[in-house]
């Protein structure tokens, strides 16, 4: 984490520049600040709708939603059947971005499915969840 003086660094910020920014889109460096929908990528790749945040701030952001996610190994991605799940996610590793954005580097899903519980972890890559 970052050091980070001022009201941001209590661990909440309204909709401010200051507030790190979650990726949200196919393309590279597309951030939001508290998204409601959440992409990880295109033509098949798992993303998130609702999203609402209980926390959100410099030491990380906590927030609920509903993943959607293709059935593994079905091909060819067009023709396949997403499942839901309700998830909760949790981002972390604020970093700063060249153009002088903060941003979370880091996410993790955890959720429910087949009645075990199931977890997946996300780094941001050259602009991309990974």
């Amino acid at each position: 984490m970052l050091g980070v003086a001022g009201p941001a660094a209590a661990g909440s910020c309204g909709t401010s520049w200051r507030c790190p920014a979650v990726l949200t889109d196919q393309a590279p460096w597309t951030p939001q600040i508290k998204p409601v929908v959440l992409y990880t990528g295109q033509g098949g790749a798992p993303y998130l709708t609702g999203l609402s945040w209980s926390s959100y701030g410099h030491g990380g952001a906590v927030g609920r939603g509903i993943l959607h996610a293709e059935r593994s190994g079905c091909t060819p991605s067009a023709r396949c059947v997403y499942y839901t799940h309700p998830v909760t996610v949790t981002m972390s590793g604020t970093q700063l971005h060249g153009r002088g954005e903060y941003y979370f580097s880091r996410m993790r899903w955890a959720y429910t499915a087949a009645n075990a519980q199931a977890q997946h972890s996300w780094k941001v890559r050259g602009g991309y969840w990974r």
